[in-house]
């Protein structure tokens, strides 16, 4: 069962309304749908604890840690204190640490955990980061032609795991228009394809203006609502680069 998994089945049996739920993470009602069911994959750790509490749970249970049961799960009693600090410490902690977290503690959630064990060195090799290196762009607020990705300003940063490897190039995300999905000053790793489908978050560049934006029917989507979705009159003029495939804060300086 996945964290998405996890969220839904919570929300039907504790009988909130994912209104409620959007509202108390202070994200849209449709961000809530994708985390339930996949689209995205990580939950951000400032909002495990928020979300844990509405639905009246633990941030451990909904990462597969514990299978508490409702009256466990509202007292945490199940856990002990040393296993509460580091369940918050990890709900805080950004999304390149509890990828790492995740990866050293596999062993011992796994039911291959007693074999696992005892192959130290196997394990140990298995969850050793591998390190490569990725373009980095900074999408350009004016990009003349659109076609800023065929130029030399870009630089070379090493990644780890946290950048899936489907990912072709990452870009820094300027603006607060997708937040608090994609944040302002994090970058957006992106797998390069020549059209994005309706309904994902891609790289747009329309009219000479680059854009991280949801692709919609003749515009482009912004998540915050503080912001006005881009009209898209001559849609065929809109150039895009690829789907975000995932975000994590810029560690790359």
């Amino acid at each position: 069962m996945t964290t998405g998994d996890r969220i839904k089945e919570r929300r039907k049996e504790s009988g909130v309304p994912v209104e409620d739920i959007a509202k108390a993470l202070n994200v849209s009602v449709a961000t809530v749908y994708r985390y339930e069911n996949g689209e995205i994959e990580k939950v951000p750790g400032s909002m495990l604890e928020p979300l844990a509490e509405i639905l009246r749970t633990t941030p451990a249970y909904l990462m597969g840690w514990d299978e508490p049961t409702e009256q466990q799960a509202t007292t945490d009693h199940s856990l002990t204190s040393k296993e509460q600090q580091i369940g918050h410490a990890y709900g805080r902690a950004p999304e390149p640490i509890q990828n790492a977290t995740e990866r050293l503690l596999e062993p011992y959630i796994s039911p291959m955990a007693e074999v696992l064990r005892s192959l130290p060195r196997i394990v140990e090799s298995e969850v050793e980061d591998e390190r490569r290196e990725m373009q980095l762009y900074a999408l350009p607020a004016s990009a003349g032609s659109g076609i800023f990705l065929d130029g030399e300003d870009f630089d070379v940063v090493e990644v780890g795991d946290e950048v899936p490897y489907n990912a072709s190039y990452g870009v820094r995300i300027s603006g607060r228009s997708m937040e608090p999905d994609y944040p302002n000053g994090h970058i957006a790793w992106v797998k390069m394809s020549p059209s994005v489908e309706v309904g994902r978050v891609g790289v747009f560049v329309y009219e000479g203006d680059g854009y991280i934006k949801e692709k919609g029917i003749g515009e482009l989507i912004s998540l915050n609502p503080d912001y006005e979705n881009v009209k898209l009159p001559r849609e065929n003029d809109c150039r895009e680069y690829g789907e975000v495939v995932a975000v994590t804060p810029n560690v790359y300086r």
